[in-house]
């Protein structure tokens, strides 16, 4: 990843008196009383975009009065690099009937403004955004394939409608036409990386 994501916190009021813990759980049902913590910091890079609304939800709800609640996710416009290869891959393995689930992955990510309209819905005041395009470079086609975050995290969702015989063809032409159209340059996936803070107004 070329950059790293800057953008300004406020100061809390008060620390967190809570001692350093991790726990696992449903992100959409948290096992916390309401109005909890002071701050609430969700990355939500890799969540299915429909979750989101959710899980924000929750994050403003286990906030306590006047207590900051931040979260990153990518948003509208990012992975457009792939999506473009993966439609192609699809076309050239004969998959027509799946061309179109291409579109539903980009329109799925939430643009800037849905998120803003979300967080004031769920309870949030002064809410401002910020967004920086990061960019995650690969040598080649199966590097791209074989990165964790591929591999192990988005490709899951992406090729989620394939049966398993067809995702192992796609992912072979999706590495051929990577190593094809790159001309022994880096592949180069953007993402619009987006963190959208506020304030909760009120207790839940």
């Amino acid at each position: 990843m070329r950059k790293h994501f800057n953008v300004p916190f406020r100061t809390l009021d008060r620390a967190i008196d809570h001692p350093r813990e991790f726990k696992s759980g449903d992100l959409e049902n948290l096992d916390f009383n309401d109005d909890q913590f002071d701050c609430v910091i969700g990355n939500l890079s890799l969540l299915p975009p429909r979750r989101v609304v959710r899980v924000l939800s929750e994050m403003v709800r286990v906030a306590a009065p006047n207590a900051t609640v931040a979260l990153g996710l990518p948003t509208a416009s990012s992975f457009g690099e792939f999506f473009s290869i993966y439609w192609e891959a699809l076309h050239n393995c004969g998959l027509v009937n799946h061309e179109s689930e291409v579109e539903g992955l980009i329109t799925d990510l939430l643009m800037i403004f849905e998120i803003e309209q979300a967080a004031e819905q769920a309870g949030l005041s002064e809410v401002a955004s910020w967004c920086q395009i990061e960019e995650f470079d690969f040598e080649s086609g199966e590097a791209f394939l074989n990165s964790p975050l591929i591999a192990d995290f988005l490709l899951h969702g992406w090729l989620e409608s394939l049966g398993e015989a067809d995702r192992g063809k796609v992912a072979a032409e999706i590495a051929r036409i990577i190593n094809e159209e790159r001309h022994e340059a880096e592949f180069a996936l953007t993402v619009k990386a987006t963190l959208v803070s506020g304030k909760k107004a009120h207790t839940h």
